[in-house]
């Protein structure tokens, strides 16, 4: 029931405020953590901008699943911010007065800017393969299995491009702690199992 929630808040908040980064004034300072922001060696000669935002919870102990960002071509993480205080606030609101489930109800938020992409550099010198499709899957892939803990469910939030991204590494890898994806302004058409297929 909470991933569905979340699943209709993000899609909501997403949809209606897409590329506005303003957060309400009147919104409660609830807990956003950034716990991790670094420029990371993914794979060998892959380093990319990597951060994970915590929501209603103040260590990766205290999260109960995973929500990954994947922004579309020239895109960044950063066009997702605009999500986290009232997602924030929606958490706190469900664990209101109950510890217990206040333990329980935080999400680890990971994202990650593509090559050249937002604040991680274009290689130098910069080949087309460098920003293949297989090589951004390699990348997400990448920081999923060396950053995020993967015993915990696992959302994708696909922007743009995103989508296909995500379905692609999902089909490719065989990520099996997938609980949901959210796709949001997205070309693709179809049922994301006619699209993972082919």
């Amino acid at each position: 029931l909470l991933l569905l929630l979340l699943l209709l808040l993000i899609i909501n908040i997403f949809c209606t405020c897409a590329t506005s980064r303003i957060i309400s004034k009147q919104s409660n300072p609830t807990m956003v953590t950034v716990a991790y922001s670094a420029l990371t060696e993914l794979r060998p000669n892959r380093s990319l901008r990597v951060q994970c935002i915590l929501i209603g919870a103040k260590t990766m102990a205290e999260t109960s699943m995973n929500l990954v960002c994947v922004h579309g071509t020239m895109g960044s993480y950063k066009q997702f911010e605009g999500l986290w205080q009232p997602l924030s606030d929606e958490v706190a609101k469900r664990s209101s007065g109950n510890k217990t489930t206040a333990a329980k109800n935080g999400i680890a938020v990971w994202m990650l800017d593509t090559m050249g992409c937002g604040t991680t550099p274009a290689p130098k010198p910069f080949k087309a393969s460098d920003c293949a499709d297989m090589e951004i899957e390699s990348d997400i892939h990448a920081m999923i299995t060396s950053k995020v803990d993967a015993t915990k469910p696992i959302v994708f939030l696909g922007h743009s491009y995103g989508p296909q991204t995500i379905l692609k590494l999902v089909r490719d890898f065989q990520i099996k702690s997938v609980a949901g994806f959210i796709f949001c302004n997205t070309g693709l058409q179809g049922t994301h199992e006619n699209i993972m297929n082919g």
